[in-house]
């Protein structure tokens, strides 16, 4: 995607205006005029890499990070392991208390008749 639809694909999305952006530059004393954000979002006129890091510096990481996934033609995520990976991860005492914790969770969903059994909470207990 083209650099400056991009920039507007992710102010859009992430409900920043272009008002904001200039205000937070200014206030770290650089100068940069909406109608320049603006040009720049409507494929109007170029920045320099420059003047787009000023603008970046001022937006949360996740809109950043979605802007270069845009320019990249591609979704820039930072890999999440699942859970099971997770949990095989914790200590021996974390994994008891998130059985404990998963049992009660689905004994409480409606419509479940049955409540924990002791043996069931004697095998979280090991």
């Amino acid at each position: 995607m083209d650099w400056g639809a991009a920039f507007d694909k992710t102010l859009k999305e992430y409900g920043i205006t272009a008002r904001l952006l200039s205000e937070r530059v200014l206030e770290r004393g650089g100068k940069f005029s909406q109608q320049s954000i603006s040009a720049f979002r409507n494929g109007k006129s170029p920045i320099n890499v420059e003047n787009l890091s000023l603008l970046l510096r001022e937006m949360p990481q996740e809109a950043v990070t979605r802007y270069f996934s845009l320019v990249a033609g591609e979704h820039i995520t930072q890999a999440q392991p699942e859970i099971e990976e997770l949990v095989l991860r914790l200590p021996k005492e974390r994994k008891k208390e998130i059985a404990i914790l998963l049992i009660g969770a689905i004994a409480g969903e409606p419509g479940s008749e049955q409540k924990p059994t002791q043996k069931v909470r004697d095998l979280a207990t090991l």
